[in-house]
Formats: C-alpha cells, sequence, structure tokens
C-alpha cells in the first residue's frame, strides 16, 4: 500500500523509472516552449490618470472618509471609472481601431466583448487609475490607450458642462421666482402704503401718537380750565372761547382716528398696519437672505457650464511598447514543466502501487 511506503522506496520507484519521467518531462516543456513561441504576441499601452488636485482640496470629510486613503473609492474616482467602463468608450475605440476585423469577428457586440479581455482599468493605493490596453499591434497600443484618456476627457467635460447647463437653467429659475415674489411684495406694500397714506410708518406712527398725547393732554388742561372758570363764575365770553377751544381741540384729535385724511394715518388701524408692515418685512428679508445666497450660485453654474478645462491630470500618457507584454513564455514553460514533473511521478506512484 502506497501509505507504507518509506523514504527510500520513493527513491527506488522514482529510479526505477528516471528516463520515463525525464522523457515525459522534457517532451512536455519541448510542446510548450514552441506553443508558447507559436502564440501571437501582445503588447500594452498604460496611461495613468489623477484626479485634480483643487478636487482634494475641495472634498469634504464625508468623501475624505470614502477616499483611498481609507480603503475604498470617491464619487469621482467612480465616476471616472463608469465612464472608461461604459459601452460608449468600447465601442468608439473598436471603431477607430477596426477591432472587427482584428478579432475577426462580424458584429460589434461580440468585438467589444473581446475588447474587454484585453482592456483593464485598475486603481491605485492613492486614487490614481491605470489604463492598460493589450493589442498585437505595436505601433498602435499606445493610441488606442491614449484614445481612451481623451475620450474620457471629452465625455467627462460633456458630462459636467451638461450638469452645469441643467444647474444654470433650475438655479436661474429659482432667482427668477425670488425676484417675481419680491416684486409682487414691493407692488403690495406700495399699494398698501398709499391706500393707508403711509411714507415712513415706523417714524410717521411714533409721531401721530405723540401729537395725539399732546392734544389729548391739552384737551384735559383746557377742560380743568373751563370747569375752575364755571365754578368761578367767570366772564361768559372767557367760558365760550376756552369751550370753542377745547371743541377744536377735540376734533383735531379725533380726525386722527378717522379714515380719509390725507395727512395723518388712522391710528385706529395702527395695529394692523403695524403687524402688515411686520410681516412684509418679514418676507422681504426672507427673499433677500435667499436671493444673497442663491446669487453666487448662479454665477458658479455659468462658470462651470461655459468652462473646457480638463477634469483630470495626466500623469504618464501611454508610450510606443519596446518589449511584449504576453505571452509570458518563462511562466509557460515553466509551469508545463513543473506540470508534467508532478504528473509523471504520480502516474508513476500508481503505477507501481497497483503492480
Amino acid at each position: 500500500m502506497a501509505e507504507n511506503l518509506t523514504l527510500r522506496d520513493y527513491y527506488r520507484i522514482f529510479k526505477k523509472n528516471k528516463w520515463f519521467i525525464g522523457i515525459f518531462t522534457f517532451v512536455v516543456s519541448v510542446l510548450a516552449i514552441i506553443i508558447s513561441l507559436l502564440l501571437p504576441k501582445w503588447y500594452a499601452g498604460t496611461a495613468v490618470i489623477l484626479r485634480p488636485q483643487s478636487q482634494v482640496l475641495d472634498m469634504s470629510s464625508m468623501q475624505m472618509k470614502t477616499m483611498g486613503l481609507l480603503g475604498s473609492m470617491d464619487g469621482v474616482t467612480n465616476r471616472y471609472l463608469s465612464i472608461l467602463n461604459s459601452r460608449n468608450v468600447k465601442e468608439r475605440i473598436c471603431e477607430k481601431y477596426d477591432l472587427k476585423e482584428m478579432y475577426n469577428v462580424e458584429f460589434m457586440d461580440k468585438a467589444i466583448l473581446k475588447f474587454e479581455d484585453n482592456y483593464k482599468i485598475d486603481v491605485g493605493d492613492e486614487a490614481q487609475i491605470y489604463i492598460t490596453i493589450y493589442d498585437r499591434r505595436q505601433d498602435l497600443v499606445a493610441d488606442m490607450t491614449n484614445e481612451a484618456v481623451h475620450l474620457l476627457d471629452s465625455i467627462n467635460i460633456a458630462l459636467a458642462s451638461e450638469y452645469g447647463s441643467h444647474e444654470r437653467i433650475f438655479i436661474e429659475q429659482q432667482m427668477q421666482n425670488i425676484l417675481d415674489s419680491l416684486k409682487i411684495l414691493e407692488a403690495d406694500l406700495k399699494h398698501y402704503m398709499e391706500e393707508k397714506n403711509i411714507m415712513d410708518a415706523e417714524s410717521q406712527l411714533e409721531t401721530e401718537v405723540q401729537f395725539a398725547s399732546d392734544l389729548k393732554y391739552e384737551i384735559l388742561i383746557k377742560e380743568m380750565e373751563l370747569k375752575i372758570m364755571r365754578q368761578t363764575e367767570q366772564n361768559r365770553l372767557m367760558i365760550e372761547a376756552k369751550r370753542t377751544e377745547i371743541e377744536e381741540l377735540t376734533k383735531q384729535y379725533e380726525k386722527l382716528f378717522r379714515p380719509g385724511n390725507d395727512l395723518f394715518v388712522n391710528l385706529r388701524e395702527a395695529p394692523d398696519i403695524n403687524v402688515f408692515m411686520k410681516k412684509i418685512e418679514r418676507k422681504l428679508e426672507y427673499f433677500n437672505e435667499v436671493l444673497l445666497f442663491v446669487g453666487p450660485l448662479y454665477e458658479q453654474a455659468k462658470i462651470t457650464a461655459a468652462k473646457e478645462v480638463p477634469t483630470f491630470e495626466v500623469l504618464d500618457y501611454a508610450q510606443r511598447p519596446d518589449r511584449k507584454a504576453k505571452p509570458k513564455r518563462a511562466i509557460i514553460v515553466i509551469t508545463a514543466f513543473l506540470f508534467a514533473l508532478l504528473t509523471s511521478g504520480v502516474y508513476v506512484l500508481l503505477k507501481e502501487n497497483q503492480d
């Protein structure tokens, strides 16, 4: 039984079958060398891109928590990966470099599937993105990789501009709504002030209340004087004059509390006027504050929609490769050698154990 074999027995078995093991391993290794030499050469073009430094500095703390420093990726990096892995990019590369003919396929879908096997996107430890394309054409593989970088740039700019345009239109509509609301409030305030004979509600009411207080105080003084004059039986003409004076002051005082006065505000409506004016002031203050907030956003959205600058930084463009990237002939031959050696050894042990 195999479990009863000693090291000496293993040595004897391998020594006995050394020619078989050697010849089998040699044949398989030679075949692996021949096959590896017959396999077509594939060359690799690699480009490395980085997100703009300004975006890195502008990230919020929440984004920093999800960035590569803490083992994940941020939204901008995911955006780049989504664009690079989109069908749009792959199809445009396949069309420009005629990959249907190269892969000997009839339909674009099959060409894209084959291209995906030779199209690798990786993210480094510092959120840099590696774009690698494999192709048998040594002089074109770098151009294909740089084309992917160019497509990423153009598509990202187009999407950013479209987003900026939509954002600008949205903010512009909100801003116009605010301005319309301000115009309506101002028109209502003007109409109310004209209707109530108001020029400056706060100072005007304060002045009228002071004037009314003075009139009332003066009326009370005059009435007291009239009472004293009647009690002391003063001259009848003087009493009549004092009474007339009191009546005139009373008319002036009462005029302050009647509507339709072109000069004064009706003091009976003073509480309602104060409430209305405060309400209008709060609304105006609110819309003005919102306008102060929305205004800079609107200007920023216009800049975002208009600017056409690179959305990322290219650390390394792809260069024409001097050496092939695959097949790895040494790995193929070593793997075949070890496989043949192990397989022949197992076969010899099984055969010896069966015998």
